[in-house]
């Protein structure tokens, strides 16, 4: 684990886990916060002068669009704000089938126990994730390649 920011934050994935917004959980707050790079890099989104004391923020349930609900309350009023990272006009990621390759967005991640083999429970999983350093959208259609291979069994599996 790393940690991404620090303080209390409420938040919420988009774009399949390449995109986290995040506002203050404790205080009110004018701003949310914004990570396309899982937590490198931070950007500030502000919601306008007068702070929110921010109760959640939405998405739809696959995690796969970049638009969000955020709510809560500013004095007595509710408010609800639509956050809509597409508007930034980021580029659709490319090379899906060409992951670690220079050209591609993308790379092949492998889950692991810390042995040797790769393998979990007699089985090795890879993942297709965009790269660290992509600044792109992976798409609400995005359909992330896994490839699984059977292992055989050793004393790693038998906990």
């Amino acid at each position: 684990w790393v940690e991404a920011h620090k303080g209390a934050f409420i938040y919420e994935f988009g774009d399949h886990g390449g995109l986290i917004v995040m506002a203050d959980d404790l205080r009110k707050t004018n701003q949310v916060v914004f990570s396309w790079n899982e937590g490198q890099s931070w950007y500030d989104f502000d919601l306008g002068a007068y702070p929110v004391e921010v109760d959640n923020i939405v998405i739809e349930p696959n995690a796969s669009a970049v638009e969000f609900l955020l709510y809560g309350t500013r004095g007595d009023a509710g408010v609800l704000f639509h956050l809509d990272f597409g508007a930034l006009g980021q580029p659709a990621c490319k090379g899906i089938w060409a992951a670690d390759s220079v050209s591609s967005d993308y790379e092949s991640w492998t889950p692991s126990t810390g042995g040797t083999s790769g393998c979990s429970l007699g089985r090795q999983v890879t993942y297709t994730r965009r790269k660290q350093t992509s600044e792109c959208f992976n798409g609400q259609d995005f359909q992330r390649p896994v490839f699984k291979k059977n292992c055989e069994c050793s004393e790693e599996d038998f906990e």
